[in-house]
């Protein structure tokens, strides 16, 4: 049987963002060009959380739209004609569709795919209040959520796009 080894681990390393260059992990500097990781840090620690969290909210905005379809045209099924619950139904599936994507493309642009759920989402709001005003009232509460949400998504996003633009 052998004895354990005393040895220290080895420092473990990650690239460099600028130069590649292996950065020892208790340095804060790039000891090949000088770059400082701070940025890098603080992506990874601070926004990174907040990006996934606005991803998650885009796509729940998306998943929400098919289940209010749905409970709508289960609740008002005989107070609807057929061609409008197909419409309603493929409105909202669409809807989901386009924030699948949008949650998609939020891993490589955050701030574009935020901002265009955000426009989204209040474009589809002006539109229901200018065919129904009494739609304003109607999910108040979520909508507001969705609101707070997406522009929190939108705000984390416009950070992310600033540290990245420092660090290139």
């Amino acid at each position: 049987m052998s004895a354990p080894s005393l040895a220290p681990d080895p420092p473990t390393t990650r690239p460099c963002s600028a130069c590649r260059a292996p950065i020892p992990s208790p340095e804060r500097y790039c000891g090949a060009c000088g770059y400082d990781t701070y940025k890098d840090d603080h992506i990874e620690a601070f926004l990174e959380p907040k990006l996934r969290q606005a991803r998650g909210w885009i796509l729940a905005v998306g998943i929400i739209y098919v289940v209010s379809a749905l409970i709508q045209v289960t609740l008002m099924n005989e107070g609807l004609p057929r061609d409008a619950v197909t419409l309603q139904l493929v409105l909202n599936g669409a809807l989901c569709l386009v924030h699948l994507g949008l949650w998609w493309w939020a891993r490589t642009a955050p701030f574009a795919a935020a901002l265009v759920a955000l426009v989204l989402f209040l474009t589809l709001q002006l539109v229901e209040a200018a065919l129904d005003p009494s739609s304003l009232g109607r999910g108040i509460i979520i909508k507001v959520l969705f609101l707070i949400a997406l522009v929190s998504a939108v705000r984390a996003g416009v950070e992310a796009q600033r540290l990245r633009r420092e660090r290139a």
